[in-house]
């Protein structure tokens, strides 16, 4: 793709697409997977961020003021800034986020008490049946705890909500599945447009190997994996306080469905101790979700201005109005997020994961245009 872009000076995924298939079909079903991405994320992450400051103030500040004040900001430096802007705040804000995720996996930590403490609990807790899906019953070559075991390759149930899988749904072929359609992320033209930025493609290897491989994968494989298990051993499992397998029960407990939340408890364990260190995790939260939230903001509103409405609408547009006409797309897209983050709760959320799954259908594409012409 960036070769590409910087041959034939592609400035949107659909302008590549349209100029090899020669089809207009294609074009607009760029726009409209953009247009049906952009909504549902954005009022995911605007939501999200409302959230974290409710919680965080014990529901002194509402969820929806919050969420608008916080996203008009992001919306003025897109929309003002550009492209520089959002690069420039992304940086800093990439770097809060990786303190954060390792300061959050350090107190953790010091609860927790050291790594001999932690396998020794985690041992305990592998020796019994006490797990959110039960043992796994053979399947995966044993009856073991279905925290520490995959229940085999594959399982055939009537489906999803009908009849439950034995040991838990995250069999192998759910697992590879789940983490394929997350790649629809990557493919979507509101995120791989990014990638036409690049002025060099040594930028490729250093960030994208190292940066986005080795760094957060550490990032997420020890840090944010310490924080989820070390937390259901500090309290939030209500199986282990129950069934006395905890080190600690200085969280509260946090059900299946609600265990986002365990972020925001580990979070409050630092009041008493150290309030600035609350104050610059929060920040570290919401910078995660707005860096994230501005960089899909501007890629949308460019990708519907130039894909459809200079190719379709007013194809002898000007820059300056081109940039006016970016701008109020933008503004529509910020209004419909924030809509349906206020007011329709639970399409925001169904919505947003189908919208990723529609967005990997553009491997067949990508495949066709860079592998297989």
């Amino acid at each position: 793709q960036w070769m590409l872009s910087r041959k034939f000076g592609y400035i949107t995924p659909g302008e590549m697409y349209y100029d090899y298939y020669k089809s207009d079909t294609i074009r607009v079903i760029s726009v409209l997977v953009t247009f049906f991405i952009a909504i549902p994320l954005l009022a995911v992450f605007f939501g999200a961020t409302g959230y974290l400051v409710n919680i965080l103030t014990d529901g002194y500040i509402s969820r929806e003021l919050s969420m608008w004040v916080i996203s008009i900001i992001v919306l003025f430096y897109v929309t003002r800034g550009g492209f520089k802007s959002i690069v420039t705040v992304g940086v800093v804000q990439s770097w809060l986020y990786f303190l954060t995720v390792i300061i959050l996996g350090i107190i953790v930590y010091s609860y927790v008490g050291n790594i001999e403490i932690f396998g020794k609990a985690l041992s305990k807790v592998a020796s019994t049946t006490v797990s959110s899906s039960g043992n796994t019953n053979g399947y995966g070559g044993g009856d073991y705890n279905s925290y520490f075991a995959l229940p085999g390759a594959i399982q055939w149930v009537a489906g999803l909500g009908k009849n439950e899988a034995v040991g838990g749904p995250w069999t192998a072929m759910m697992i590879f599945t789940f983490t394929i359609s997350f790649m629809g992320i990557v493919l979507s033209p509101s995120f791989s447009m990014w990638s036409y930025s690049v002025k060099h493609p040594k930028a490729f290897s250093y960030y994208q190997i190292w940066g986005s491989a080795v760094i957060v994968g550490l990032l997420l494989f020890v840090f944010t994996t310490f924080q989820g298990i070390g937390a259901s051993l500090l309290g939030a499992n209500a199986d282990f306080n129950n069934n006395g397998l905890s080190i600690k029960t200085i969280l509260s407990e946090v059900s299946n469905k609600d265990h986002s939340l365990i972020i925001y408890h580990i979070i409050s364990l630092m009041d008493k101790h150290a309030l600035w260190l609350t104050g610059l995790l929060a920040v570290g939260l919401i910078a995660a979700l707005q860096s994230t939230a501005a960089a899909l903001l501007m890629t949308s509103g460019s990708i519907i201005t130039r894909d459809l409405y200079k190719a379709y609408v007013n194809k002898n547009i000007s820059w300056e109005k081109e940039r006016a006409a970016a701008r109020i797309i933008m503004m529509l897209i910020f209004l419909a997020s924030l809509y349906i983050a206020t007011f329709a709760k639970p399409a925001m959320v169904i919505f947003s994961g189908i919208s990723i799954s529609i967005a990997f259908q553009f491997l067949i594409v990508l495949l066709g245009l860079v592998w297989f012409p």
